[in-house]
């Protein structure tokens, strides 16, 4: 690297390196700031700067008083609504799902007012985990009206697109979701689910999906694993 590059660049670019030939895999520590420091003779604010930007783009997470270890993956939930398997194959991934739910039942009060729908009407409740290279990313639990879209649970959602699914049967494309987020601690199945253990940080979102008239079609609530995805935002 020449040596005009800024030391702090200099790290990333060594750090990115080291994962990219497999020194420091998923989820291993790397070296301290201060064995940083020591190895670029330079200061502990540059060696900060560098993990950072390493930080924010997603390849290491930071878990206090433990270090700054090498993220899972590095995926961002666009603020574009394609659909997780969409973007999963954009990052070269197999996306992929496993079943835990598919019946029809009653909607609860809110997810009724959410989808302008009677609360005797029916819906189809959808659970499933959302997974990449057969790793756990998500666990989505959706909620569509029945009378929208009848027959639904005929159709394979294990291994196919929700979204292309209504595109292709019910001629409904997804225009816009309104969504909100939150980081909580996931306890029980899901925590074993995502994590294999008891405890878990966890994105853990809720919304709306519209069609293009604005009429709501879906509502969502559903949980990400807080290392292997990243919410992307562009705020203008």
């Amino acid at each position: 690297m020449p040596e005009n590059v800024p030391i702090y660049q200099q790290i990333t670019a060594y750090i990115k390196e080291t994962i990219e030939k497999g020194i420091y895999q998923k989820g291993n520590i790397i070296p301290s700031e201060q064995e940083l420091c020591n190895q670029f003779d330079t200061s502990r604010m540059t060696v900060r700067r560098a993990i950072n930007d390493l930080v924010n783009d997603g390849t290491l997470y930071r878990i206090q008083g433990r270090g700054t270890f090498v993220s899972h993956f590095v995926f961002r939930k666009y603020l574009e609504v394609l659909g997780f398997s969409y973007h999963m194959r954009t990052l070269g991934f197999q996306p992929s799902s496993k079943i835990l739910s598919f019946e029809i039942q009653k909607p609860e009060k809110n997810i009724a007012e959410e989808l302008k729908i009677l609360p005797s009407d029916n819906v189809f409740y959808l659970s499933r985990v959302r997974m990449a290279d057969l790793e756990p990313i998500a666990i989505e639990n959706v909620f569509l009206p029945e009378k929208r879209f009848p027959g639904l649970d005929k159709y394979s959602l294990e291994e196919n697109s929700l979204y292309d699914t209504l595109r292709t049967y019910y001629k409904t494309e997804i225009f816009l979701r309104h969504e909100k987020i939150n980081a909580i601690v996931a306890e029980g199945t899901d925590a074993n689910i995502l994590f294999s253990k008891n405890k878990g940080v966890v994105m853990h979102t809720w919304g709306v999906d519209f069609d293009t008239n604005m009429n709501p079609i879906a509502y969502a609530d559903s949980l990400y694993h807080g290392t292997k995805y990243t919410f992307d935002i562009v705020i203008k």
